[in-house]
């Protein structure tokens, strides 16, 4: 198939076939009737699930009274409040499932932003969503139904497909929201997997009868329906069209039924109450769409910058459950029962707060406390059960060597080298903390003498290099297995500290993606031939690479690959690690930049070298910025391979 490729803003691209929609006039329309339901927004998710009872109830009575009628529900959050409170009409809405008039959409624990979260949590949330459907509801979801999100990722096709899902509807995310993109295409992403897709182009919400009388809304109605029919007939490749009834919170009326009777009587093109599924399963037929790749991004671009503590709290709580269900998996083979309650109670919080209001912080300020609250949750039982798993580990792992052991676990799926941090005090053993503030200080007189009396040795004896800033150890722990670990042996040189006396044993992980911050170093282990030697307070360099930090401004101005012989660096626009500000106006929502930029090379700095050992070397970077004063470190760690 020839392609064309259309620029789209933000310098992202969407690719696909240049050619008009055959101009196949729509000869019947499938009604949808739905509500979209939001975990929170404007109210707490305990008054939404109020509503969601009403809603549901209200359709259910008109399955009952009207044998055309159909529904759609789409997410477990909406479903769950309304089982829990009314076992008697379990049975009722376990009937319509059966019989195809309740169909199941989306698949997921809630409606979720597919751009902030991790791909794990995305998985995550078909995972427990199916589960739900499946276990509960006795159905599954075919329709992927993601109507209000705000944007959407190109891999998006591949996770949908891998999950179950055969199709796919979104209302957001097509830039400019008036394009003349086909209404139904094949949606492609970067693995070549590809899901039919539907874009409910003039919005997902319709036929909203707000007005003061029936035949206001009538009249309203038919208007509704054939602007439609122009507007996104004009962009369908397909003789059928799919509108749907409802919208946010919106209760079910027989209205809907009136009007679609009166409009029948009419017109030429017919109104059927049907389902998405058999939408898709009937356009399939035609089977001759055009073939789209890309995402559909991004749009409420202030959803990336409000509330910065909840993204702060979304990775690391997501990255922690995953790294504590490893640790959990290893100590089950010894004989620790797996905490599985635990774990869906830690992503069941993780995925609520996933869920697109919520994460991109558009709610309310008590939604907001809340969200930080089911993180809170989250994290504690992490912390409790990675510590317990870490606790059996240890215990089956033989630690005879002369010294106090330190065991050094690595959570990743590939072999790791990194720094290694260990709290010495008795109160905290594992030098983790979720809400823990760094910063660069000196070193302490107390440290200095520590560090001359202890020494630091591998499981093969080989002396280690480390660094004790008060009563944290720090050194590098290479070449640690994946989902294994690595034993060194902490020692006396001389007279025993009162640290040492203390019995059971030291652990901490060696974790991804981490800031190490500290103080001036004061202890000179075993020489290596390839740490990065100062020439000069902004200059580090080794045998591989040589590093320049521009004296005035902070911002790295070279990284020069000594083995290639060139620079990796791209300077022409800004330096490495540069600050920029932007001045930017706007809301919770969406957010404009007004052109004002303010550079580094306006602001001064002082630049000074605050640590330096064969551990790591740190410049500490001072001085005024735009309306602020700023302290902040690079950091350079030095890890041998080979």
């Amino acid at each position: 198939m020839r392609r064309g490729s259309v620029k789209r803003k933000f310098d992202c691209e969407l690719r696909f076939d240049p050619r008009e929609p055959k101009k196949m006039a729509i000869e019947k329309i499938f009604a949808i009737p739905h509500f979209h339901y939001d975990v929170e927004w404007w109210k707490t998710d305990d008054l939404y699930a109020r509503d969601a009872l009403k809603i549901i109830s209200r359709a259910l009575e008109l399955l009952d009274e009207y044998p055309q009628f159909t529904y759609v529900l789409d997410q477990v959050l909406a479903i769950r409040p309304f089982w829990e409170a009314y076992p008697k009409k379990r049975e009722k809405l376990l009937k319509y499932i059966k019989e195809g008039r309740i169909e199941l959409v989306g698949g997921t624990f809630c409606a979720p932003d597919e751009n902030i979260p991790t791909g794990e949590a995305l998985v995550r949330q078909f995972i427990y969503g199916k589960r739900f459907l499946k276990e509960t509801l006795q159905g599954e979801a075919k329709v992927g139904w993601e109507i209000d999100e705000f944007g959407h990722p190109s891999q998006m096709p591949q996770l949908l497909l891998k999950s179950g899902l055969s199709s796919f509807v979104f209302a957001r995310g097509v830039i400019p929201w008036n394009a003349k993109h086909p209404l139904d295409f094949y949606w492609q992403s970067p693995d070549g997997s590809k899901i039919l897709t539907h874009w409910f182009a003039a919005s997902y919400s319709g036929m909203l009868p707000l007005l003061p009388t029936k035949g206001m809304n009538l009249s309203r109605f038919k208007k509704e329906v054939r602007a439609r029919l122009v507007y996104e007939g004009e962009r369908s490749s397909a003789s059928l069209l799919m509108i749907p009834f409802g919208t946010d919170f919106s209760i079910p009326t027989t209205d809907w039924l009136s009007f679609v009777d009166e409009w029948n009587k009419k017109e030429k093109i017919g109104i059927s109450f049907s389902l998405p599924h058999k939408y898709f399963e009937e356009i399939s037929k035609e089977d001759d769409f055009p073939l789209v790749s890309g995402e559909f991004n991004p749009i409420l671009t202030g959803g990336y910058e409000s509330r910065e503590k909840v993204k702060k709290y979304c990775r690391l709580s997501q990255n922690k459950a995953l790294e504590a269900e490893k640790l959990n998996t290893l100590a089950f083979i010894f004989g620790k029962e797996y905490p599985q309650d635990d774990f869906d109670t830690i992503w069941e919080n993780i995925l609520e707060n996933d869920f697109h209001d919520i994460i991109c912080g558009t709610g309310t300020d008590k939604v907001y406390k809340n969200t930080l609250s089911r993180y809170k949750v989250a994290l504690e039982l992490i912390e409790k059960n990675s510590q317990a798993a870490l606790k059996v580990l240890s215990q089956n792992i033989d630690t005879t060597g002369e010294g106090k052991p330190l065991i050094v676990f690595n959570t990743l799926s590939w072999e790791r080298s990194d720094v290694v941090e260990v709290q010495m005090s008795e109160a905290r053993t594992t030098g983790r903390s979720a809400f823990r503030h760094d910063y660069i200080g000196g070193r302490s007189q107390k440290s200095e003498e520590r560090e001359q009396s202890l020494s630091l040795k591998d499981s093969e004896g080989k002396e280690v290099p480390f660094v004790l800033e008060d009563d944290k150890l720090l050194f590098i722990a290479e070449n640690v297995p994946s989902l294994g670990y690595k034993l060194y042996y902490l020692a006396c040189r001389g007279d025993s500290l009162e640290s040492l006396k203390q019995s059971g044993r030291q652990k901490t992980e060696d974790r991804g993606q981490r800031s190490e911050d500290g103080g001036q170093i004061v202890h000179s282990p075993p020489d290596r031939r390839d740490i990065l030697v100062p020439q000069k307070s902004t200059t580090l360099e080794n045998k591989f690479y040589r590093i320049e930090v521009d004296e005035k401004l902070g911002g790295i101005r070279s990284i020069y690959d000594k083995e290639a012989g060139c620079e990796v660096l791209d300077t022409t626009k800004f330096l490495g690690n540069e600050v920029l500000v932007e001045e930017d106006v706007g809301n919770l929502w969406t957010v404009q930049k007004t052109g004002k930029v303010f550079r580094q090379e306006k602001y001064p700095v002082e630049i000074k070298l605050v640590e330096e050992s064969p551990v790591r070397r740190v410049l500490q970077i001072k001085g005024r910025h735009h309306q602020m004063e700023r302290c902040r470190g690079l950091f350079f760690t030095l890890i041998c391979q080979g």
